[in-house]
């Protein structure tokens, strides 16, 4: 992409993704700001903030994901902004309101069984499109909806098991993305080493590149992401954003005031890489 032309996309997703972080926290997924404790509500811009032609200029209008299935293509083209329920809390309304926002909400079940599938179920019963789980080996296959999106954290890449749902793996090195996409994952996570929980030597956007070079795949990116980051990102060639801690003190978040409490006074440098995890 010429640079000229890279400068003007960036500043026009820039633009469209004004969203202040506060200490890198998003208090709301709305565009405008309006308050520490505002709402996630719904946003018509919000759907098409960070969305880009499928095809690229420089490959002469040849689509860059070939072997995409229809299905999947039609279940995930629309999803930019991808939002994971922080802390493997499974907080379905932290999802009902990403969903009402025009963002794929993605609940991380976390390791009780009953509390995973009580949220499970009431997603079901409110969300009447996509929404996406985290597996943990928490939740049954055969109790999650065909059209949800599964986010597999690694290191091992179970793809199979999830057919028919849209498949996309966490990654966090090339080695890890190549056995993801042998595994016939539909689409990559690029989580860098800025990233809570498991994580590898790369930051966010010297995976992406890497990842880029060496895959066909579409790739989210997670680590570090706010408004500028995102539109990097985008910029970069990522086809989205993933974003999860950045949700803790939005008003539905559902985690305990004492945790929220705690990392409102944070600013990041508390935390350390610890055995490959980030804690």
């Amino acid at each position: 992409m010429p640079a000229a032309e890279a400068r003007q996309q960036s500043s026009r997703v820039m633009a469209e993704l004004a969203v202040p972080t506060g200490n890198s926290y998003w208090r709301s997924l709305e565009l405008e700001w309006v308050g520490r404790d505002q709402e996630i509500v719904a946003g018509p811009k919000i759907k098409s903030c960070l969305r880009r032609p499928l095809s690229h200029p420089e490959q002469s209008g040849t689509s860059k994901y070939l072997d995409i299935s229809t299905h999947e293509l039609k279940v995930m083209q629309n999803y930019n902004l991808i939002a994971i329920t922080p802390f493997q809390y499974p907080d379905a309304r932290l999802v009902i309101a990403l969903d009402k926002a025009g963002v794929l909400g993605v609940l991380d079940p976390g390791f009780d069984t009953e509390k995973a599938k009580q949220a499970l179920s009431k997603l079901i019963e409110r969300i009447p499109c996509q929404f996406g789980v985290v597996d943990r080996g928490s939740i049954e296959t055969s109790l999650v909806p065909l059209d949800a999106v599964i986010i597999l954290p690694g290191p091992d890449y179970s793809v199979a098991c999830w057919s028919p749902r849209p498949v996309l793996a966490q990654v966090t090195s090339l080695n890890e993305a190549l056995r993801a996409e042998a595994s016939g994952a539909f689409g990559l996570i690029a989580k860098g080493n800025e990233s809570g929980g498991r994580v590898g030597m790369d930051t966010a956007f010297i995976l992406l590149q890497q990842i880029l070079a060496n895959t066909k795949l579409p790739v989210w990116v997670q680590g570090g992401i706010g408004s500028h980051t995102a539109a990097a990102c985008i910029v970069g060639g990522a086809r989205g954003v993933v974003i999860d801690s950045q949700l803790v003190l939005a008003k539905e978040s559902q985690l305990p005031s004492e945790i929220k409490k705690v990392v409102a006074l944070m600013d990041g440098s508390e935390t350390a890489v610890i055995g490959g995890y980030r804690v």
